[in-house]
């Protein structure tokens, strides 16, 4: 059980580290013995811990291609798209 939790975790940490200032230099060894049996006995629910945990941090990861699905664009609604219908543009 241990080992699927330390690849777990060195796989979120090879995924997700460069987004966390501190991440890369975090190591299994390291951690305390409750955060191990922690990750180890509910690793479905460690991995949705860590995506909201980076959506709160950084919700551009999610908000900007949520958006543009959408067809919005950083200036509003992209020309052509659903949401654009109906829109006037002063010529």
């Amino acid at each position: 059980m241990e080992d699927a939790a330390k690849a777990a975790f060195e796989a979120a940490k090879k995924a997700l580290g460069y987004l966390v200032n501190g991440l890369q230099n975090i190591h299994w060894e390291d951690l305390p013995g409750n955060i191990k049996d922690h990750i180890g006995k509910n690793p479905k629910m460690t991995a949705f811990q860590i995506v909201m945990l980076i959506i709160a941090f950084v919700p551009g990861l999610v908000v900007a291609p949520a958006l543009a699905a959408m067809g919005f664009g950083s200036a509003g609604p992209v020309a052509g798209k659903s949401w654009s219908i109906g829109v006037e543009t002063e010529s």
